[in-house]
Protein backbone atom coordinates (compact mmCIF):
# COMPACT_ATOMS: atom_id res chain seq x y z
CA UNK A 1 0.00 0.00 0.00
CA UNK A 2 1.62 3.24 -1.13
CA UNK A 3 -0.30 5.27 1.36
CA UNK A 4 2.15 2.99 3.72
CA UNK A 5 4.78 4.73 2.11
CA UNK A 6 3.71 8.65 2.46
CA UNK A 7 2.79 7.43 6.18
CA UNK A 8 5.13 9.56 9.32
CA UNK A 9 6.12 5.78 10.15
CA UNK A 10 7.80 4.50 6.58
CA UNK A 11 10.91 5.64 8.05
CA UNK A 12 10.11 3.22 11.22
CA UNK A 13 8.84 0.18 8.99
CA UNK A 14 12.07 0.53 6.85
CA UNK A 15 14.55 0.58 10.13
CA UNK A 16 12.58 -2.47 11.56
CA UNK A 17 13.06 -4.28 8.17
CA UNK A 18 16.49 -3.47 8.33
CA UNK A 19 16.94 -5.42 11.68
CA UNK A 20 14.94 -8.17 10.55
CA UNK A 21 17.59 -8.44 7.52
CA UNK A 22 20.62 -7.80 9.62
CA UNK A 23 19.05 -10.78 12.03
CA UNK A 24 19.31 -13.12 8.77
CA UNK A 25 15.67 -12.72 7.40
CA UNK A 26 15.71 -12.40 4.00
CA UNK A 27 13.48 -9.88 2.78
CA UNK A 28 11.74 -9.47 -0.92
CA UNK A 29 9.27 -5.72 -1.07
CA UNK A 30 6.72 -5.72 -3.71
CA UNK A 31 5.41 -1.86 -3.13
CA UNK A 32 2.18 -0.75 -3.79
CA UNK A 33 1.49 2.22 -6.23
CA UNK A 34 -1.81 2.73 -7.27
CA UNK A 35 -2.15 6.06 -5.38
CA UNK A 36 0.85 7.45 -7.03
CA UNK A 37 0.03 6.12 -10.39
CA UNK A 38 -3.47 8.00 -10.31
CA UNK A 39 -1.33 10.88 -9.05
CA UNK A 40 0.86 10.65 -12.03
CA UNK A 41 -1.99 10.06 -14.38
CA UNK A 42 -3.90 13.00 -12.96
CA UNK A 43 -1.43 15.15 -13.66
CA UNK A 44 -0.12 14.57 -16.85
CA UNK A 45 -3.73 14.15 -18.00
CA UNK A 46 -4.17 10.64 -19.05
CA UNK A 47 -7.30 9.13 -18.47
CA UNK A 48 -7.60 5.31 -17.28
CA UNK A 49 -10.97 3.82 -14.71
CA UNK A 50 -10.83 0.69 -13.02
CA UNK A 51 -12.82 -2.66 -13.93
CA UNK A 52 -12.84 -5.23 -10.95
CA UNK A 53 -10.30 -3.61 -9.32
CA UNK A 54 -7.87 -3.64 -12.09
CA UNK A 55 -6.46 -0.35 -13.94
CA UNK A 56 -7.84 -0.15 -17.29
CA UNK A 57 -6.18 2.23 -19.92
CA UNK A 58 -4.49 2.63 -23.30
CA UNK A 59 -1.26 2.05 -24.38
CA UNK A 60 -0.70 6.13 -24.06
CA UNK A 61 -0.43 5.89 -20.08
CA UNK A 62 2.11 3.04 -19.70
CA UNK A 63 4.72 5.49 -19.73
CA UNK A 64 3.65 7.46 -17.14
CA UNK A 65 2.84 4.13 -14.90
CA UNK A 66 5.99 2.96 -15.21
CA UNK A 67 7.99 5.73 -13.81
CA UNK A 68 4.87 6.20 -11.07
CA UNK A 69 5.80 2.57 -10.38
CA UNK A 70 9.58 3.02 -10.52
CA UNK A 71 9.24 6.37 -8.36
CA UNK A 72 7.68 4.20 -5.59
CA UNK A 73 10.33 1.55 -5.81
CA UNK A 74 13.62 4.15 -5.79
CA UNK A 75 11.67 5.39 -2.56
CA UNK A 76 11.77 1.88 -1.36
CA UNK A 77 15.62 2.14 -2.14
CA UNK A 78 16.47 4.98 -1.29
CA UNK A 79 15.15 4.52 2.57
CA UNK A 80 16.71 1.58 2.58
CA UNK A 81 20.31 2.63 1.48
CA UNK A 82 19.77 4.95 4.50
CA UNK A 83 19.54 2.11 6.87
CA UNK A 84 23.15 0.26 5.48
CA UNK A 85 21.02 -1.85 3.24
CA UNK A 86 21.28 -2.35 -0.62
CA UNK A 87 17.83 -3.04 -2.63
CA UNK A 88 18.03 -4.24 -6.05
CA UNK A 89 14.98 -3.35 -8.54
CA UNK A 90 15.31 -6.27 -11.49
CA UNK A 91 12.74 -7.54 -13.98
CA UNK A 92 12.35 -10.68 -12.97
CA UNK A 93 8.30 -10.86 -14.22
CA UNK A 94 7.29 -12.13 -17.08
CA UNK A 95 3.94 -10.98 -18.32
CA UNK A 96 0.98 -10.83 -21.03
CA UNK A 97 -1.35 -8.78 -21.98
CA UNK A 98 -4.90 -9.53 -19.46
CA UNK A 99 -6.81 -9.01 -23.46
CA UNK A 100 -10.47 -8.82 -23.99
CA UNK A 101 -12.21 -10.81 -21.58
CA UNK A 102 -16.40 -10.76 -22.39
CA UNK A 103 -15.96 -8.43 -24.98
CA UNK A 104 -14.09 -5.82 -22.51
CA UNK A 105 -10.73 -4.45 -23.67
CA UNK A 106 -8.27 -4.37 -20.53
CA UNK A 107 -6.00 -2.39 -22.56
CA UNK A 108 -2.35 -2.84 -20.91
CA UNK A 109 -3.10 -4.25 -17.60
CA UNK A 110 -1.46 -7.80 -17.15
CA UNK A 111 -1.13 -10.80 -16.07
CA UNK A 112 2.16 -12.38 -14.42
CA UNK A 113 3.12 -15.49 -16.93
CA UNK A 114 6.25 -16.42 -14.72
CA UNK A 115 8.67 -15.27 -12.70
CA UNK A 116 12.30 -15.78 -12.43
CA UNK A 117 12.60 -17.10 -8.62
CA UNK A 118 16.14 -19.19 -9.28
CA UNK A 119 17.38 -15.46 -10.12
CA UNK A 120 15.76 -14.17 -7.41
CA UNK A 121 16.86 -16.67 -4.94
CA UNK A 122 20.81 -15.73 -5.74
CA UNK A 123 19.97 -11.68 -5.54
CA UNK A 124 18.81 -13.03 -2.17
CA UNK A 125 21.47 -15.61 -1.04
CA UNK A 126 24.07 -12.52 -2.17
CA UNK A 127 22.52 -10.39 0.72
CA UNK A 128 20.57 -8.10 -1.51
CA UNK A 129 16.81 -6.65 -1.15
CA UNK A 130 14.40 -7.24 -4.56
CA UNK A 131 12.51 -4.52 -4.99
CA UNK A 132 9.34 -5.51 -7.83
CA UNK A 133 7.77 -2.44 -9.40
CA UNK A 134 4.10 -3.41 -9.80
CA UNK A 135 5.32 -3.92 -14.03
CA UNK A 136 5.67 -7.10 -15.76
CA UNK A 137 7.59 -7.37 -19.83
CA UNK A 138 6.35 -9.80 -22.50
CA UNK A 139 8.65 -12.25 -24.04
CA UNK A 140 8.86 -9.28 -26.46
CA UNK A 141 9.55 -6.74 -23.97
CA UNK A 142 6.18 -5.31 -23.80
CA UNK A 143 5.13 -3.90 -20.31
CA UNK A 144 2.11 -4.42 -18.68
CA UNK A 145 0.31 -3.08 -15.35
CA UNK A 146 0.46 -6.24 -12.69
CA UNK A 147 -1.17 -6.36 -9.48
CA UNK A 148 0.98 -5.69 -6.82
CA UNK A 149 -1.13 -7.71 -4.14
CA UNK A 150 -0.87 -10.51 -6.49
CA UNK A 151 2.31 -10.49 -7.19
CA UNK A 152 3.71 -10.78 -3.79
CA UNK A 153 1.08 -13.34 -3.11
CA UNK A 154 2.63 -15.29 -6.07
CA UNK A 155 6.59 -14.07 -5.14
CA UNK A 156 5.31 -15.97 -1.80
CA UNK A 157 4.20 -18.93 -3.12
CA UNK A 158 7.11 -19.65 -5.58
CA UNK A 159 9.96 -18.73 -2.90
CA UNK A 160 8.04 -21.22 -0.22
CA UNK A 161 8.07 -17.99 2.16
CA UNK A 162 7.52 -18.71 5.49
CA UNK A 163 5.80 -15.38 5.48
CA UNK A 164 4.10 -12.70 3.75
CA UNK A 165 2.93 -9.56 4.84
CA UNK A 166 0.52 -7.53 3.40
CA UNK A 167 0.69 -3.50 5.25
CA UNK A 168 -1.51 -1.52 4.15
CA UNK A 169 -4.10 1.93 5.66
CA UNK A 170 -6.03 -0.11 8.27
CA UNK A 171 -4.90 -3.50 8.05
CA UNK A 172 -6.00 -6.35 9.50
CA UNK A 173 -9.51 -7.73 11.08
CA UNK A 174 -10.90 -4.93 12.96
CA UNK A 175 -12.97 -7.07 15.58
CA UNK A 176 -15.90 -4.21 15.91
CA UNK A 177 -16.13 -4.40 11.90
CA UNK A 178 -17.43 -7.86 11.19
CA UNK A 179 -19.55 -11.00 12.24
CA UNK A 180 -18.13 -13.82 13.55
CA UNK A 181 -18.21 -16.62 16.75
CA UNK A 182 -17.14 -14.81 19.82
CA UNK A 183 -15.38 -17.78 21.29
CA UNK A 184 -13.07 -19.18 18.09
CA UNK A 185 -11.50 -16.57 18.11
CA UNK A 186 -8.46 -13.94 20.11
CA UNK A 187 -8.73 -10.26 19.84
CA UNK A 188 -5.40 -8.99 20.28
CA UNK A 189 -5.01 -5.64 22.19
CA UNK A 190 -4.84 -3.20 19.43
CA UNK A 191 -8.40 -4.61 18.51
CA UNK A 192 -7.74 -6.86 15.44
CA UNK A 193 -9.23 -10.47 15.02
CA UNK A 194 -5.39 -12.29 16.05
CA UNK A 195 -5.54 -15.35 13.83
CA UNK A 196 -7.98 -17.48 11.44
CA UNK A 197 -6.96 -20.93 9.82
CA UNK A 198 -8.07 -21.69 6.37
CA UNK A 199 -11.74 -23.04 7.75
CA UNK A 200 -12.44 -20.10 9.84
CA UNK A 201 -11.51 -17.75 6.70
CA UNK A 202 -14.06 -19.68 5.12
CA UNK A 203 -16.36 -19.37 7.49
CA UNK A 204 -15.94 -15.60 8.23
CA UNK A 205 -16.30 -15.18 4.33
CA UNK A 206 -19.64 -16.35 3.76
CA UNK A 207 -21.02 -15.02 7.02
CA UNK A 208 -19.78 -11.45 6.34
CA UNK A 209 -21.00 -11.62 2.51
CA UNK A 210 -24.16 -12.67 3.63
CA UNK A 211 -24.93 -9.22 4.37
CA UNK A 212 -27.52 -7.49 2.74
CA UNK A 213 -28.24 -4.41 2.51
CA UNK A 214 -24.45 -3.20 2.88
CA UNK A 215 -24.90 -0.18 5.14
CA UNK A 216 -22.95 2.08 2.53
CA UNK A 217 -20.87 2.28 -0.01
CA UNK A 218 -17.58 2.55 1.81
CA UNK A 219 -18.62 -0.35 3.75
CA UNK A 220 -19.15 -1.99 0.97
CA UNK A 221 -15.31 -1.21 -0.87
CA UNK A 222 -14.31 -2.13 3.12
CA UNK A 223 -15.32 -5.61 2.63
CA UNK A 224 -14.46 -5.94 -0.94
CA UNK A 225 -10.63 -4.94 0.17
CA UNK A 226 -11.61 -7.26 2.83
CA UNK A 227 -12.26 -10.20 0.79
CA UNK A 228 -9.90 -9.88 -1.73
CA UNK A 229 -6.76 -10.05 0.75
CA UNK A 230 -8.38 -13.12 2.24
CA UNK A 231 -8.68 -15.01 -0.50
CA UNK A 232 -5.48 -13.92 -1.64
CA UNK A 233 -4.16 -15.36 1.81
CA UNK A 234 -6.19 -18.40 2.15
CA UNK A 235 -4.46 -19.40 -1.42
CA UNK A 236 -1.21 -18.59 -0.53
CA UNK A 237 -1.51 -20.86 2.70
CA UNK A 238 -2.54 -23.68 0.25
CA UNK A 239 0.14 -23.67 -1.96
CA UNK A 240 2.94 -23.46 0.76
CA UNK A 241 3.32 -20.22 2.30
CA UNK A 242 3.01 -21.02 5.93
CA UNK A 243 1.19 -17.64 7.41
CA UNK A 244 0.27 -14.78 5.96
CA UNK A 245 -0.28 -11.69 8.18
CA UNK A 246 -2.18 -8.38 7.09
CA UNK A 247 -1.18 -5.21 8.73
CA UNK A 248 -1.79 -1.81 9.84
CA UNK A 249 0.64 0.43 8.53
CA UNK A 250 -0.09 3.53 10.85
CA UNK A 251 0.71 1.04 13.57
CA UNK A 252 4.64 1.97 14.83
CA UNK A 253 6.58 -1.53 14.90
CA UNK A 254 3.78 -3.28 13.44
CA UNK A 255 5.97 -5.93 12.07
CA UNK A 256 8.46 -6.82 14.93
CA UNK A 257 5.01 -7.11 17.02
CA UNK A 258 3.31 -9.22 14.61
CA UNK A 259 6.64 -11.31 14.45
CA UNK A 260 7.77 -11.37 18.17
CA UNK A 261 4.55 -10.96 19.73
CA UNK A 262 2.56 -13.82 21.05
CA UNK A 263 -0.72 -12.43 19.21
CA UNK A 264 0.67 -9.89 17.43
CA UNK A 265 -1.19 -6.68 16.40
CA UNK A 266 -2.73 -7.66 13.05
CA UNK A 267 -4.66 -10.97 11.58
CA UNK A 268 -2.48 -13.55 10.81
CA UNK A 269 -4.02 -16.03 8.03
CA UNK A 270 -2.69 -19.76 8.68
CA UNK A 271 -3.13 -23.37 7.30
CA UNK A 272 -4.79 -25.83 9.98
CA UNK A 273 -1.84 -27.65 11.25
CA UNK A 274 0.23 -24.64 11.98
CA UNK A 275 2.09 -25.72 14.55
CA UNK A 276 2.23 -29.30 14.84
Amino acid sequence: DDKTIHSPLFSSHIRDIAMLHEAGLQVVIIPGARSRIDEVLKASKVEWSYCDNIRVASADAMPYIKMAAFDVSNTIMTSLAANGLTGLIGNWVRARGKGIIDGFDYGIAGEIDRLDVESLKTVLNDGFIPIFPCIGWSVAGHPYNISSVILAQQIAIGLKADKLFYVMENGGLDADSFDYVKDEVTISESGKIAALDLEQVDLFIGTNMAMNPLPSEEKEQQLTNTYTYLNLASEACKQGVTRVHLVDGDLDGVLLSEIFSDLGSGTMIYTSNYGK
